[in-house]
């Protein structure tokens, strides 16, 4: 994967970036006074390293939230990923159906957020993606009104795993789109404050979406891989002291292509599995678990597809049927709620949590062996 990497380094040529790129004009007024961050001449993904368990700290980003917009490059850059990039940047992106020209993408990237790691911590990242596209509405909403509940359960049944070792536990949020649509991606990076997680997800509209499928495979590769300036890989915890990294797929609609969706009603067939592969190699790589939370039938075959994929290659991969959970007759009210997010995150908690807290105690059994050769 090393080299992988390294390709993926020169994705993005730094002639064409606009240096000047505006911040987007419709961010909250508190973000319009945030200043944009400089993009650097090149964009290197690069892996976040917790500092030295010697001693605890406290990281904040310089970096702030922006929005800005995607410039597209004169060519496909090179890389195992160029088949998707050609897509991204060229498959008409951004047009609307009214119009035969092109719209301009504008995405968000907010790396504000703090993330307090004490001395000697166990480090748990999760990762939500999140269809944000417009029948999603309710699951973004259930899943702020839960977020706080989720990660107070994960420390509660997780103390006990990490022993005598505190904890800390980091969330990121990317919320995708598809090819047609003007923000592609949402993204806010790994932090510990619930309250920035609460309102970056008040602050998810759900719209847009065109054809059925949508653009899965283009939030894995942002959140591993990083596609440019503008949506840069996540701050993943690579130090000795990162216990678990979950990532969390909540979606009612499969990606692109015949593998997932099939041949009708798909307007950017995608038959590059290698692609596929090179996700889950890097999955694998991180150690990290997969979760896809099923709300609809329509998800069946890519779920059957990560399935086997993450077994290939030993990936922890749990399919978590919360549909149970969508449009459920409510006594109290005496109408149907479109998602009974308490209930859903319920169980989400119990699957997630077990897996966390093998995780933490083989971490913990490690630090304590190093700690009595000290």
């Amino acid at each position: 994967m090393q080299s992988l990497k390294k390709t993926i380094s020169y994705f993005f040529n730094p002639s064409t970036v606009d240096h000047d790129a505006p911040i987007v004009s419709d961010l909250t007024s508190e973000e319009e006074t945030t200043s944009v961050p400089a993009f650097a001449p090149t964009f290197v993904p690069t892996i976040h390293s917790s500092p030295s368990p010697s001693s605890s700290h406290t990281e904040t980003s310089s970096g702030s939230v922006f929005g800005a917009k995607v410039v597209r490059p004169s060519e496909v850059p090179e890389g195992p990923f160029k088949d998707y990039l050609n897509t991204y940047y060229f498959g008409n992106f951004g047009k609307q159906q009214s119009s035969a020209n092109p719209v301009d993408k504008i995405n968000i990237f907010n790396n504000s957020g703090s993330r307090n790691v004490p001395e000697n911590a166990h480090v748990n990242q999760v990762l939500f993606l999140l269809d944000a596209t417009g029948s999603m509405g309710s699951f973004i909403e259930g899943t702020k009104q839960e977020i706080r509940n989720l990660m107070q359960t994960m420390k509660d049944k997780g103390s006990e795993a990490a022993g005598e070792f505190p904890m800390s536990f980091q969330v990121a949020v990317l919320a995708y789109r598809d090819f047609t649509d003007k923000r592609h991606f949402e993204t806010l990076d790994f932090t510990d404050d619930v309250n920035l997680i609460e309102s970056f997800l008040s602050s998810i509209k759900a719209d847009g979406g065109g054809d059925s499928p949508e653009d899965v495979k283009g939030s894995f590769i942002h959140a591993l891989f990083g596609i440019d300036q503008v949506n840069p890989i996540l701050s993943w915890d690579e130090s000795k002291d990162c216990a678990s990294k979950s990532i969390i797929w909540l979606a009612d609609a499969s990606p692109h292509g015949d593998k997932f969706y099939g041949p009708h009603g798909d307007n950017f067939p995608d038959k590059n599995y290698k692609e596929w592969s090179d996700i889950f190699d890097e999955i694998k790589r991180l150690d990290a678990d997969l979760y896809a939370m099923k709300i609809t039938s329509y998800t069946d075959k890519t779920n059957a597809y990560f399935k086997e994929s993450s077994t290939e290659r030993q990936i922890e991969f749990y399919e978590v049927d919360i549909s149970q959970s969508v449009n459920k007759y409510n006594p109290a009210t005496g109408r149907r709620d479109a998602f009974s997010s308490r209930e859903a995150y319920t169980e989400m908690a119990e699957v997630m949590c077990f897996q966390q807290s093998a995780k933490m105690v083989k971490k913990s059994a490690e630090k304590s062996l190093f700690r009595s050769f000290k």
